[in-house]
């Protein structure tokens, strides 16, 4: 085991690159251009006339460059920033965000799905997280990334979120041309990442999806959250009781707001499992035969 001093060295370190990624940003100019796009959804927050089927904003671009857009929709949001490539005066920072009530639907019967089928399900979100972070060793160029996406039903909140900064110096000093990185190191760079969110004990919820960041100087910043599917498989307590997907028709969830329905996809039981793979082992073990025989 490592001695006292050593086991602290890493949680100094981390505390150290934040402390001077805060000065470097404390020194920084104020904000000289920024933009931000939101969806409006429920009456009590509505920005937009269409209840939020889709907002959008953008600012640029400028001399020598530079730019920052950003655009929320029920299934995604994004945002795009370039920093000013002439110098350190300019920082833009951009983000978009919504929350979408939904309610499960029987989509064959155009109607609300039944609470003790709704209640009976887990239904699994499922995102894609794609973007940049890219910061050129010039100056004093700093990029940032910060996203978060949660699904409120009838049990725990189910929720993700991630960010990550990268800060080049060497202003105001205390960084001899060096890069200062904090947060989730899998933000740096390229990424692209999915993950999902569980719906589960209710007839209803709600969605929120949110990514913003900022750049400054030769820095570009964005990300793309998107939900791209969405799937069913039957609760514990109801595959417990006997309960089954047999018979179960076409469901999906539909936005209070805007009536768009998504159609949510069956996760295969196991018994399904199981007979389709002892279907497959019938098949292979007929053509092994017969290329025995043959």
């Amino acid at each position: 085991m490592k001695s006292f001093p050593h086991s602290h060295r890493p949680a100094l370190a981390h505390l150290a690159t934040a402390i001077t990624l805060c000065s470097l940003l404390a020194a920084a100019p104020a904000w000289a251009g920024n933009v931000l796009a939101r969806a409006g959804q429920n009456p009590d927050s509505t920005q937009d006339v269409n209840n939020g089927a889709l907002a959008s904003a953008s600012w640029g671009p400028i001399a020598g460059g530079g730019f920052a857009q950003a655009t929320a929709v029920r299934t995604e949001v994004s945002f795009a920033i370039l920093g000013h490539g002439a110098s350190a005066s300019l920082h833009l920072n951009s983000g978009a965000s919504h929350r979408t009530d939904y309610r499960l639907w029987d989509i064959d019967g155009n109607q609300p799905l039944p609470a003790a089928l709704a209640s009976s399900l887990n239904i699994d979100f499922n995102f894609r997280l794609q973007g940049q972070l890219a910061v050129e060793p010039i100056s004093l160029s700093n990029g940032n990334v910060q996203w978060s996406a949660a699904v409120f039903s009838g049990g725990p909140v189910s929720q993700a979120s991630g960010n990550a900064a990268i800060v080049f110096g060497p202003v105001p000093g205390n960084i001899a041309g060096e890069y200062a990185f904090s947060g989730d190191s899998s933000l740096w760079g390229n990424f692209d990442q999915s993950f999902s969110l569980l719906h589960d004990g209710a007839s209803s919820g709600v969605l929120t999806m949110g990514a913003s960041g900022l750049s400054a100087n030769r820095a570009l910043s964005n990300a793309q959250l998107s939900l791209v599917s969405l799937s069913y498989t039957p609760s514990t307590a109801f595959a417990a009781n006997g309960g089954s997907l047999t018979g179960i028709g076409n469901i999906g969830i539909r936005f209070a707001e805007t009536g768009q329905i998504l159609a949510i996809s069956p996760v295969p039981e196991p018994q399904s499992w199981a007979l389709g793979l002892a279907g497959l082992t019938m098949m292979l073990w007929l053509r092994r035969r017969q290329q025995a025989l043959g």
